[in-house]
């Protein structure tokens, strides 16, 4: 739902702009609307009904920092009862860029091409797409060809 008002949103900011709206400063308009809106929902991350994955809103600060310096610094941050059958699992912070930048890119490059579906088609067809995406990701990860050996059949489920 949030998406598809969101698709519909970038098409009426397209069509009622004069001139041409460029991609990037719309990119760059939704991206502080995120993360304004993910700051003002960290108390969501405090309810009790998250059970073993609840954060009290006093150790946000200390996890925030934490997950800067293994970043940023590469400095470990979870070195002793880790590794271990029903412990966390340790820190890999010297390779701990590559998974986020990668996720970056193609996060940055999936937004953009979403947008310019939008702004060169329309809104509905950009939710088509993303309806589309899910049952095709399924399908290519039953393929042998994908997955070699891991692979697992397709069922209805996958699909529908």
């Amino acid at each position: 739902m949030a998406n598809a008002a969101s698709s519909v949103f970038k098409e009426v900011a397209f069509k009622g702009f004069d001139g041409d709206l460029n991609v990037y400063v719309l990119q760059f308009w939704v991206s502080v609307f995120q993360v304004v809106t993910n700051f003002l929902m960290m108390p969501i991350y405090t309810l009790p009904m998250l059970g073993p994955q609840q954060v009290l809103l006093e150790r946000v600060p200390a996890l925030m920092t934490g997950g800067s310096r293994c970043l940023f610094l590469l400095e470990d941050q979870v070195k002793i009862n880790c590794g271990v059958a029903d412990e966390h699992v340790c820190d890999h912070c010297a390779t701990a860029w590559i998974p986020v930048l990668g996720h970056l890119i193609f996060n940055i490059l999936c937004n953009i091409f979403a947008v310019l579906v939008i702004k060169h088609s329309s809104a509905a067809l950009s939710f088509l797409i993303t309806t589309l995406r899910m049952p095709l990701a399924a399908l290519a990860f039953s393929s042998p060809a994908v997955m070699g050996a891991e692979a697992v059949p397709a069922g209805p489920q996958d699909v529908f």
